[in-house]
């Protein structure tokens, strides 16, 4: 199971377009929201998507978490802002425990990051847009015989 993870388009849905060409085999699109409708511009023929709503959201009709089941594994999705990620992972991981997630897929820093803590997957793909780290970044889980693998791509 191949799994392409963005965050944070904030409406440059010819770079999201982009994106979702140069990786292959995708089984599912994850959106970690700030302007999921983003998606909407993308075949999604090939593929599902899961979209959840950021801050910049505001007035989209959606979710603001999506805990989602592939593989045996759980995966929440959110944006993070909720859970104050800027100022760490903390509050983030109480909800990861609450939903027994094995990996949590956020945004809203424009920071990428893959970090294993306490046996939960944290994983901020970064943003394909207005990057606050090195680069505009997104990032791809693969789920294979009970193992995930968390890659950050760097654009």
């Amino acid at each position: 199971m191949k799994i392409l993870c963005t965050s944070d388009t904030h409406g440059n849905t010819e770079k999201l377009k982009e994106v979702v060409k140069s990786v292959e085999g995708i089984d599912i699109l994850l959106h970690a929201g700030d302007h999921i409708g983003d998606v909407d511009a993308i075949d999604q023929s090939e593929f599902d998507v899961f979209k959840v709503k950021g801050n910049c959201d505001r007035g989209v009709k959606g979710k603001s978490k999506e805990v989602i089941t592939m593989e045996d594994k759980k995966i929440l999705l959110t944006h993070g802002h909720q859970y104050e990620i800027k100022y760490g992972l903390q509050k983030l991981s109480y909800q990861a425990a609450e939903v027994e997630a094995d990996i949590v897929v956020f945004g809203h820093t424009h920071r990428s990051l893959s970090l294993n803590e306490e046996g939960i997957l944290y994983f901020n793909p970064g943003s394909i847009t207005y990057p606050r780290d090195d680069s505009a970044s997104c990032g791809i889980l693969e789920i294979k015989d009970g193992k995930v693998e968390g890659e950050l791509k760097r654009l």
